[in-house]
């Protein structure tokens, strides 16, 4: 965990019509060396490469060397979903300053997330036409990926920390959710996971939408419950129950209803994966 920093504790700069606010922590001429490299700022090719991205955003990644070390790092950019969009981006912060603000919160409350360097805007006026973030990309598996891979090569080794992996995502949704905080996304793609002698670690992505309340909502936590079960295939329903035991022992408020809201969760999953068309034979 990082130690404890706000945002506005970024210090900014200008490159190319871009507003920069750099994490201090980082030096100003390894960003400067990116967004010069990055072919979206200057239309120059450069060692960024694109990724799989949904339609919204942009994905970039590449490698910058810098005092003798080499970051590799991940440049998203958005874009507004619709003209709406853009002008509810009049009133509140770019998507890029929210998925910013959103990953330091996650890191002070104690969970893991790509390291924010820096995010950017470029305005016409008060108007957001896009903004962009740039974070240190996380040497971990993709959980959807390895679920899959895993269920399709059971050995006694990889069965066993499945089933530690599992435990561990209950407890950390659990956590979070006990902390009030509801990620925007959690589906299974949106998380990175990797395994060292200290265990199992859960890396959140797409933090632009998470939240933290008071308390958190019921409709937000059943929201996430869905989204993290979004699995078609690789698990099995003992696999699913390991998961909600390890989560409510984190939310023991919730406890008591569990068999009500164990319902709830499984009922909402086969409608969602029923839409999908590779969920259509899905058996929860």
């Amino acid at each position: 965990m990082t130690d404890p920093f706000h945002i506005r504790e970024f210090t900014h700069f200008r490159i190319k019509g871009w507003t920069i606010r750099l994490n201090p922590r980082f030096p100003q001429e390894m960003v400067e060396q990116a967004f010069q490299s990055e072919p979206g700022f200057d239309g120059v090719r450069g060692p960024f490469e694109p990724v799989a991205h949904s339609d919204y955003a942009r994905v970039q990644k590449g490698h910058i060397a810098f005092h003798g070390q080499t970051y590799t790092l991940y440049i998203k950019e958005f874009f507004h979903r619709s003209l709406w969009d853009g002008v509810k981006h009049l009133f509140r912060s770019s998507r890029a300053a929210r998925a910013a603000a959103a990953s330091l919160m996650l890191q002070q409350q104690g969970f893991d997330c790509p390291q924010i360097v820096a995010f950017a805007e470029k305005q016409f006026g008060l108007f957001h036409q896009c903004s962009i973030t740039l974070s240190i990309a996380v040497h971990a598996e993709d959980l959807y990926e390895y679920i899959l891979r895993t269920a399709n090569n059971v050995t006694k080794v990889n069965l066993s920390e499945r089933r530690k992996l599992i435990r561990v995502l209950g407890q950390t949704i659990g956590k979070m959710h006990a902390a009030g905080i509801m990620h925007g996304d959690l589906r299974p793609r949106n998380m990175l996971i990797s395994n060292d002698k200290k265990g199992w670690r859960v890396y959140f992505l797409d933090n632009e939408r998470t939240q933290q309340w008071s308390y958190l909502p019921d409709p937000w936590r059943l929201k996430n419950l869905v989204q993290i079960n979004m699995f078609p295939e690789g698990l099995k329903r003992t696999d699913r129950f390991r998961f909600f035991q390890a989560y409510l022992q984190e939310n023991l408020k919730i406890r008591k209803m569990s068999k009500g809201w164990a319902g709830r969760i499984m009922m909402q999953t086969r409608n969602r994966l029923a839409q999908k068309p590779y969920g259509q034979n899905v058996r929860l």
